[in-house]
């Protein structure tokens, strides 16, 4: 008798050598982890119409509900084209809901810490506003080649207002290199992925960036920025690329003590930007190659399209820097996708009462003709 494999086995199937192991560890690590919302009971396979039909080669995508995020179409409804609730009356993967393959790696790491260094970490997830941006920095300490030494970061830079936490991320070393490195998740870029040609990087997407570092660049360590988005920084709309390498380049430029700033989307490679070439190199080699195959070929996000916020790209001249260092770190991948033509859309059916998890209805994309006189 041939028993069915439940959602979590297959997805850690598609993702883990050891899949029975690494199940078995993130049961172990969701049970020390204590999340004040249960991830087994609200397990999602979604499978596109379009794939459903043979239309396209997207698999199936599993994610878990998040109650009590800041996103969802259980949020303040925009009333204006310009409301800021646009940006959180959304429903994906990195909003309300998250993906297990993300949060199983980020456990790995986040309990291979000492205790000391889980303790901020651990009550970060817990929270289910800040529970996606801890799953995202504690990722970014996986991208390294051998580091050793991660703990929890110094103060670097001295503030006038002392009730601020002044104290870098994370701190390590990779090839005899010290590095300080500080993180940030920007979930509203979502809708520079949704809507490519009309949304517009800004000053605010590096906002913060390099407050935590000290005024003058240090010789032996190195400090590093690293960003997680939504959107690859460069397969938008010519305008949108040089408005993103532009606004590297203020930051950098800005910040004097920044070696580098790191940028990656979900899925995507790690890019590596520097004013200085050097610098680029040396901290593009301590980096490891992404392998696509570990992790979900795809997330979805849903939006309402009639509530979209027309924030129209800037139209005038935008020229890349002359003197900006971009580096893409390999990717390495087995797979082969075909993306469906036209988007699937949904009905927005309902909204649990209890934790405001929506259910969604798919609207087909071409009705069938009716006979005449029907």
């Amino acid at each position: 008798m041939i028993t069915e494999l439940t959602p979590l086995e297959k997805l850690f199937q598609r993702h883990y050598r050891d899949d029975v192991l690494a199940l078995s560890r993130f049961e172990r690590h969701l049970g020390q982890a204590s999340l004040s919302f249960n991830v087994f009971d609200s397990i999602e396979e979604f499978t596109p119409v379009s794939s459903a039909r043979g239309a396209s080669g997207l698999p199936s995508t599993f994610s878990y509900f998040i109650p009590r995020a800041k996103y969802g179409v259980n949020q303040k409804r925009p009333l204006t084209p310009h409301d800021p609730s646009h940006n959180n009356h959304v429903d994906g993967v990195g909003l309300n809901r998250g993906c297990p393959v993300r949060l199983a790696r980020a456990l790995d790491v986040l309990f291979s810490l000492q205790e000391n260094d889980q303790r901020g970490p651990l009550s970060e997830l817990q929270r289910p506003s800040s529970h996606i941006a801890c799953v995202e920095e504690l990722l970014w300490l996986t991208v390294w080649k051998s580091p050793s030494g991660i703990r929890r970061g110094r103060e670097l830079a001295s503030q006038a207002n002392r009730s601020k936490q002044t104290d870098i991320d994370w701190f390590l070393t990779v090839n005899g290199t010290p590095i300080d490195l500080e993180v940030k998740y920007r979930p509203t870029d979502w809708r520079r992925l949704a809507d490519p040609d009309h949304m517009c990087i800004g000053r605010k997407f590096f906002r913060e960036i390099g407050k935590k570092f000290p005024a003058e660049q240090p010789s032996l360590s190195r400090c590093v920025s690293a960003i997680t988005g939504f959107a690859e920084p460069f397969n938008q709309s010519a305008v949108n690329n040089a408005a993103f390498a532009n606004e590297v380049n203020r930051k950098l430029h800005e910040v004097k003590s920044l070696h580098a700033i790191l940028y990656k989307s979900l899925l995507g490679p790690v890019h590596v930007f520097s004013n200085e070439e050097a610098f680029a190199h040396e901290i593009a080699s301590m980096l490891q190659s992404t392998h696509i195959d570990d992790w979900p070929a795809w997330y979805k996000v849903t939006r309402k399209i009639r509530e979209q916020n027309p924030q129209i790209a800037q139209s005038e001249q935008i020229r890349f820097p002359t003197n900006l260092i971009c580096i893409a770190v390999d990717s390495l991948s087995t797979r082969k996708l075909q993306a469906p033509a036209f988007p699937d859309r949904y009905n927005l059916q309902g909204i649990a009462p209890k934790t405001g998890e929506p259910t969604f209805e798919n609207v087909p994309a071409f009705l069938p003709l009716q006979p005449p006189n029907s």
